[in-house]
Order: C-alpha cells, then structure tokens, then sequence
C-alpha cells in the first residue's frame, strides 16, 4: 500500500503545472441518474421490503435517458409531418368537378328579366321615376 501524498506538495504540483482543477459539469444523463436515485432512497424509506430498488438506476438510467431522447424525437417528427400536411392543404388547389361549370343563378329572377334588351335612355328613365317617387310614404327618392 502506498502511503498518503502531502496535501501542500499535491497543491504546490498542481498549481505549477498548470492542471485545470475545474469540477466537471454534470450531464444530462447524470441528472437523470440522480433524480433515480433520489426516489429510490425515497421508496426505500417509506418501504423497507425494496431492497433491491439500490442498484436499479445503475441500470435502467441510460435505458432512460435513450428513451427520453426517442420521445422527443417522435414528438418532433410528428409535429413536422403535421405541419407539411397543413401547408400541403393550404397550397393545394381547390377541388374541381368533373361536370361542366354552370352560370349561377340570378338572385332575383324578375330583376334579370326586367333589364333585359333595355338601352341606357330607358334606364336613365327608369332612375329618374324611381327617383322622384315618393318611397314608403316619406318624402325622399332613391
């Protein structure tokens, strides 16, 4: 067995060589891992028959963080085919019949007749009557 290094020669070393002694960050899957963990130590205080629950994270915390990750990857595929679907819609051109298309109908068949084959000094006519026709008892024309 070795014996124990001397802290301030450990330091003085480290400091000369210029060693980052930065902790690293804490990843993803590590944060995973703890939270596993933290709620396996908290079944296992409410219930003491889980024993076995101590080395469950060790397993199932990468299977974890790999199905999180597919989540996400499904959640977004949908969303983007969602979208293409809508914009095709959007861009599609309207629907159109087989069957010859057919003028609409007048909205009033009498109006539609009654212009019919009439010059524009039979209009003109025609306004000015209706124009100095009194209209629902009062006094003004059209």
């Amino acid at each position: 067995m070795s014996t124990p290094a001397d802290l301030d020669v450990l330091e003085r070393v480290l400091r000369e060589s210029g060693v980052d002694q930065k902790a690293a960050d804490a990843s993803w899957s590590g944060y995973v891992v703890a939270v596993m963990e933290a709620a396996v130590t908290w079944l296992q205080a409410r219930l003491p028959s889980l024993r076995g629950l101590r080395h469950l994270p060790e397993t199932l915390g990468p299977a974890a963080v790999v199905a999180a990750i597919a989540l996400v990857v499904i959640a977004l595929v949908i969303a983007v085919r969602a979208t293409l679907r809508a914009r095709r819609r959007r861009d599609a051109p309207m629907h159109v019949s087989r069957e010859p298309s057919l003028p609409p109908p007048p909205l009033r068949r009498g109006i539609a007749m009654a212009g019919a084959g009439r010059s524009s000094a039979a209009w003109r006519r025609e306004i000015s009557e209706r124009r100095s026709r009194p209209c629902g008892g009062g006094s003004r024309g059209l």
